[in-house]
């Protein structure tokens, strides 16, 4: 049988196909066989968890000092002049600010500083506006300024002496004798404040610096009763008390303040007073007092002469004062002049000391 050339060349081809793809996967099967074998294959972790942090606002920017406004501040300069010029002891001035809103307890005080001069001039730099000056001092009166501009001209600011208070015990009440009178201060509801000394000599009494408030005396004796409304005024002393009128001796007091050339209250003078009698002869009443720059003379009688000085070191002033109903005020001013062998002030053959102390 006759084969087709044709079949014939298409046989030949596929067998040559045949082998030739039988022998690349043979030879791909060695190579493969002379492989190393693969690294084992390892899953990858899992993922750690996220962390979620809580929400917080963030702080508002804090600026360096530097880079802070500065507070504008202005001065308030305060002038305090004391009794007789001189320069109240133990003096405080502080600052409130002017405010009708706030109360006097939640106000911030501010207190002034003193001049190294010793001029009375009390100082601060405050921040602008209106404030309220308090003044204190031993002695004297405390005084305020309202609304005060800080920046403005030096304030000035005049203090009083704190007020005294004199009565006599009257005939109705026994007056010349009396040991047996008792006077007392009583507020408006005659609630007790205070008991009075009465001097049995005179018959007369001192009150030092009485209630502001309105106030009464009152005296007994016995089953007699006298009661006698005061009233202290803003400025200078109440009128001098009559307890059972008439009175036969006027109630008065000498008061005595020693202060140097510059106005400095003085404090280590010695200060001695006599009373002038009519003749050389005649018992001179009298006194001295050390270590303090006011003093007092109560239970004094109206129209004697007082004589008075004061000596620190080598200086000595004297002076002669008549004595007035009420208060009469004395100011000894020691000069810088010097005295090689002062005598001791006033020295008389006898004298009496007293103590007692208004201030």
């Amino acid at each position: 049988m006759r084969i087709h050339p044709l079949l014939a060349a298409s046989a030949l081809l596929f067998a040559s196909v045949t082998a030739f793809a039988v022998t690349v996967v043979v030879e791909h099967r060695k190579a493969r066989a002379r492989r190393p074998p693969p690294a084992p294959e390892v899953e990858d972790a899992p993922p750690l968890p996220r962390l979620v942090y809580p929400t917080v606002d963030s702080p508002l920017p804090v600026l360096a000092p530097s880079a802070l406004a500065p507070v504008p501040t202005d001065a308030l300069r305060v002038h305090v002049i004391g009794p007789h010029g001189v320069r109240a002891d133990g003096l405080r001035v502080s600052v409130v600010r002017h405010d009708d809103d706030d109360s006097d307890d939640d106000a911030d005080e501010t207190m002034l500083d003193e001049a190294a001069d010793d001029s009375g001039v009390f100082a601060a730099q405050l921040t602008p506006g209106a404030y309220d000056i308090h003044v204190f001092a031993q002695g004297v009166r405390d005084a305020v300024r309202k609304d005060v501009a800080t920046g403005a001209d030096v304030v000035e600011i005049r203090l009083e002496r704190k007020p005294v208070l004199l009565g006599a015990i009257g005939a109705a009440l026994g007056e010349p004798a009396c040991d047996d009178v008792a006077v007392t201060l009583t507020d408006a509801d005659d609630a007790p404040i205070d008991d009075v000394e009465v001097t049995s000599a005179d018959c007369t009494f001192v009150v030092e610096s009485p209630p502001a408030a309105p106030f009464f005396v009152v005296a007994t004796s016995g089953a007699h009763s006298e009661r006698v409304p005061v009233i202290v005024p803003a400025s200078g002393d109440p009128a001098v008390v009559c307890l059972g009128p008439p009175c036969a001796t006027a109630a008065a007091a000498v008061l005595v303040t020693v202060a140097d050339a510059a106005g400095a209250e003085v404090a280590d003078a010695t200060v001695s007073w006599t009373v002038h009698g009519d003749g050389p002869s005649d018992f001179a009443e009298g006194g001295a007092f050390m270590g303090q720059g006011r003093f007092s003379l109560p239970n004094r009688h109206p129209g004697e002469t007082l004589a008075i000085a004061a000596q620190r070191h080598d200086d000595l002033v004297e002076s002669s004062t008549l004595v007035a109903t009420g208060v009469t005020e004395v100011l000894l001013t020691l000069p810088t002049r010097r005295q090689e062998n002062p005598a001791p002030p006033l020295a008389r053959k006898r004298h009496q000391v007293s103590r007692l102390t208004l201030y």
